[in-house]
């Protein structure tokens, strides 16, 4: 869903492409020839149409987790009539995962309508070029519409009804055929822009560019989808050894309770952090300035410590829980605490830097400290509003890294909530992106009014505020 920025020779090619990302036909250059009505009907029609996209997308995403919520967090799960292997497998946390790679699709066309509401240029700040906005609406909603009606299909015929009972045989497969649709639809859409966009930011910290903050953004939306990249890489393992024709369980071991540190579950789950600390080293290596970013490295090591430890108790015997140890659940419980407290400081500080100091400690202020004044969402509440639902949010986010089947809080209701943990960090992650694009914009304005106050050779702009992240300081003019 996203571009990577052309070259400067390609520009003029750029501006010829229309919001779809394909080149303009002659008659979409000649104005001339429409007539005012059919300007109008396609002013008006266009959000009335991804109006009702994102209406049906947004009905369908509240029916599939209530849905989540009532079959496997309540346990009224519906009767199966499958037989044989395929009756041995859940295929449940299939759907659930697919769901939630395709909510962030949905989340993140709507980032672009609220970047473009609130005056951020992320064009400009992530260097990319991107498609018409509405386009993306829908889209979006088509794949939410194809996960939820697959999954309705899905329990339909593993129920057999008719007239789905006649899919019955086909059912254990249904999973794989609606991945298959899915990157069918994607491919046809974006071509191998994303695959590319993936692997940018992987090779960033070995590039010569070095890491962009486009490569920065890619590596944070990874660490937040790190379950379900857990689950699409058991679905490859799955469907592609067989195991649906065999009475073993080998790729739900390999995935989920592998000892191994080379287990595509364990590499899908070091990944994410993995490639930021990388990241980050990277961007120390070639500023020299140890804060920001070692002391953003020693953010996303406390994370990787989380997964390392839970690794280690992948057993039921070493599993952390009060019953094997008070002490060393509690302190696998305070470590949590301190990496999520250390990613909640980081937030509030430097990605959304709501506050402003005239002295800070590496990333805390403590002298004269106040809220910055200079806002794009108006008031103080959304500001309040965030950071107390990031502090929260925070602790689903940590939970997320925990290995499977490494930690249990025992208690129905904290279990429950870590249920929803992987959708609900794609909320926080849509809420982090609106904040943090909004600091970008205001250093954005500073560097542009510093330049134009110095190239009018008149006072500089007053500083308002240290963007404490790369030393930029946001200002208002005088």
């Amino acid at each position: 869903m996203l571009y990577p920025s052309e070259a400067a020779a390609d520009a003029k090619h750029a501006r010829q492409m229309d919001g779809f990302g394909k080149p303009a036909s002659d008659s979409d250059n000649d104005s001339g020839e429409e007539t005012l009505e059919s300007q109008l009907d396609e002013r008006f029609s266009e959000p009335f149409y991804t109006g009702l996209w994102a209406g049906i997308s947004f009905v369908l995403s509240v029916l599939v987790l209530w849905n989540m919520l009532m079959e496997f967090v309540l346990f009224e799960k519906p009767e199966r009539c499958l037989t044989g292997n395929a009756a041995r497998h859940e295929y449940w946390p299939m759907y659930t995962s697919i769901f939630t790679i395709v909510l962030w699709a949905e989340c993140w066309s709507l980032l672009l309508f609220v970047w473009t509401s609130i005056g951020c240029d992320y064009r400009k700040i992530l260097n990319i070029r991107i498609d018409e906005k509405n386009s993306y609406v829908r889209f979006a909603a088509k794949l939410v519409i194809m996960v939820s009606l697959g999954r309705w299909v899905f329990n339909k015929s593993q129920q057999c009804k008719p007239p789905f009972d006649r899919l019955v045989d086909t059912a254990a497969y249904q999973p794989l055929i609606l991945c298959f649709c899915i990157a069918a639809y994607v491919v046809h859409r974006f071509g191998c822009a994303i695959p590319r966009l993936i692997l940018a930011a992987v090779a960033s910290p070995f590039a010569a560019a070095g890491v962009t903050a486009l490569d920065a953004y890619v590596g944070d939306v990874l660490t937040s989808l790190v379950k379900p990249l857990m689950w699409i890489a058991y679905i490859g393992c799955f469907y592609g050894t067989g195991e649906l024709t065999r009475p073993d369980e080998f790729c739900e071991e390999y995935t989920f309770h592998s000892d191994s540190p080379l287990s595509i579950g364990t590499l899908t789950l070091l990944f994410p952090n993995v490639l930021r600390i990388a990241q980050t080293l990277r961007q120390y290596y070639d500023t020299g300035n140890k804060h920001p970013f070692l002391t953003n490295t020693g953010k996303y090591l406390c994370s990787l410590a989380i997964t390392l430890y839970g690794l280690f108790h992948r057993s039921r015997q070493n599993e952390i829980t009060q019953s094997h140890g008070l002490a060393g659940y509690w302190l696998y419980i305070a470590a949590m605490c301190v990496a999520t407290l250390y990613s909640f400081l980081w937030d509030i500080t430097m990605d959304w830097n709501l506050f402003t100091s005239s002295g800070t400690c590496l990333c805390i202020p403590y002298k004269n400290v106040r809220m910055r004044k200079r806002r794009l969402l108006g008031g103080l509440r959304p500001y309040i509003a965030a950071s107390a639902a990031d502090f929260v949010l925070r602790f689903f986010y940590i939970r997320n890294f925990v290995p499977h089947g490494s930690f249990s809080f025992g208690q129905k209701v904290l279990d429950t909530c870590s249920f929803f943990a992987p959708e609900l960090e794609i909320f926080r992650r849509t809420m982090w992106s609106v904040l943090k694009m909004e600091t970008e914009q205001l250093k954005a304005d500073d560097k542009a009014a510093a330049a134009a106050a110095a190239s009018l050779g008149g006072p500089g702009p007053r500083v308002d505020a240290k963007a404490m992240e790369d030393a930029q300081p946001l200002v208002t003019m005088k």
